[in-house]
């Protein structure tokens, strides 16, 4: 399969892939392919000129586990641990039911709070959950993640704010 894929305004890229399955995250379609053997998410939305190719193609059965563990269109191999400190408010979300990706409670704190963890492909599969529950919630490593997302946050209250 062939298509030129629009990933920004500016930037259309010519791209021959092999198709592994469709998935519908948060209401949007992808289409998980194999890129040179390294496996992407394209959103349907920015693909154009689709073209249907005679080449075939084995499955690689490490992709499709890979696929079929994954629960979200971050694909990658390569996970980064994640761990963070739960403060006592948030715990009982955090016991009752997974929030992250491969969550684990590490340890449940004495003052009620835990230490959790989770693997994620890339920094945006966790921050948006981070941001959900500050103030209740910290980054203990990787080192330098806690400081990004602070400064993230404080460059963004420094906009001018209009009506």
């Amino acid at each position: 399969m062939r298509f030129d894929y629009q990933k920004d305004e500016h930037t259309r890229k010519a791209v021959e892939v092999a198709p592994y399955r469709l998935i519908n995250h948060d209401g949007i379609w992808y289409l998980a392919a194999s890129d040179a053997g390294q496996i992407k998410a394209y959103a349907f939305s920015k693909i154009r000129l689709l073209e249907l190719t005679p080449t075939t193609f084995q499955p690689d059965p490490a992709l499709q586990k890979l696929l079929n563990e994954e629960d979200s269109i971050w694909l990658n191999e390569k996970k980064t641990e994640v761990v963070l400190k739960v403060t006592p408010p948030a715990a009982s979300y955090f016991k009752r039911r997974k929030l992250l990706a491969q969550q684990v409670i590490e340890k449940e704190l004495e003052d009620g709070g835990l230490i959790v963890s989770g693997k994620f492909a890339h920094p945006n599969q966790i921050l948006p959950t981070i941001r959900y529950w500050l103030p209740h919630i910290h980054i203990v490593s990787p080192e330098g993640w806690q400081e990004e997302l602070e400064a993230g946050l404080t460059d963004y209250l420094k906009r001018e704010r209009k009506p």
